[in-house]
């Protein structure tokens, strides 16, 4: 704290030292946002300088901290170390975060390049990922789910990301759908992909948008492929991780037309076929049965 009072030069000697010793304190101790915008474009120096040319950095941050180290001015500077090659990947990680809680939307344009570059190694394309969703705007985001839907083989961390970023603000269904197929097989007791995007549907997903994902999830789950004996797919089996919520929201539903009502009776047939088999496991998840049961009842 000592660091971000009145200007003087005991401070301006104290400064100099935690720059020389430990600049990276400021990314969890104290509040940055008291510090003067020099001294800050000073700490992010003071750290790709300290670690340029390492293979690996280990640093420790704090959310909050790094929201109060941020500044719109520090844009610039930020958007330069995360271009520059001398920057080390894991710092890049850092300065990515630094872009996602401090809302620095004017860096963006790098974390979209960084996205799109086939040299990018996974982890840091899943911060620039992280970084677009939480202070990309519209045209960024839209920008990430194109480089998505033109990568040939993307994680399926990656698109929850992407999905999270653009679902439903500047996405359609269909296109949600399209990122769902890009998608590669997902093992058995799996909670990246299928969490992700069940917690973020729930907190999204309307009654009128949840029919049409139903039909499109119904698509995938019985598309070839086939797993063996089970009649269901093998690449999209997880899909039907989704299939609760969105029968939940139709059935919520005072009236539903002779078309939803196919879908609801499809979908309760797979998850029955689910239950009954046990081609996918819902491990640690709460059973919904009893709730959908009694949605049914209603109608």
């Amino acid at each position: 704290w000592l660091a971000g009072v009145a200007e003087m030069p005991s401070i301006e000697r104290l400064r100099q030292r935690v720059l020389e010793a430990a600049p990276d304190i400021h990314l969890r101790y104290g509040d940055p946002g008291v510090l003067p915008l020099p001294y800050r474009k000073s700490i992010l120096k003071a750290l790709v300088d300290r670690y340029k040319g390492r293979d690996r950095v280990s640093i420790s941050w704090d959310g909050d901290a790094l929201k109060r180290l941020a500044s719109p001015d520090l844009s610039g500077d930020v958007s330069a170390y995360l271009a520059s090659s001398e920057t080390p990947e894991d710092l890049k990680c850092d300065l990515l975060m630094l872009v996602a809680h401090g809302r620095l939307s004017d860096c963006c344009d790098v974390a979209i390049t960084m996205l799109g570059d086939s040299v990018t190694t996974e982890n840091l394309r899943l911060y620039a990922a992280a970084a677009i969703r939480d202070s990309g705007t519209p045209q960024i985001r839209r920008q990430a789910f194109d480089a998505l839907i033109g990568m040939s083989n993307p994680s399926s961390r990656l698109i929850g990301h992407v999905i999270e970023a653009c679902f439903p603000t500047v996405i359609s269904v269909e296109e949600l759908l399209a990122a769902i197929r890009k998608s590669p097989e997902i093992r058995r007791y799996s909670v990246d992909l299928p969490y992700a995007l069940e917690k973020h549907l729930r907190e999204v997903l309307t009654p009128e948008a949840s029919v049409s994902i139903l039909n499109g999830l119904l698509v995938l789950l019985f598309e070839p492929p086939l797993i063996e004996r089970k009649s269901v797919s093998r690449r999209y089996a997880w899909t039907v991780e989704l299939i609760p919520l969105c029968l939940q929201l139709i059935l919520g539903k005072a009236q539903l037309s002779s078309d939803e009502v196919d879908s609801v009776v499809e979908s309760v047939r797979a998850l029955e076929s689910r239950n009954l088999y046990g081609w996918w496991d819902s491990h640690g998840r709460r059973n919904e049965t009893k709730d959908i049961a009694e949605a049914l009842d209603q109608h």
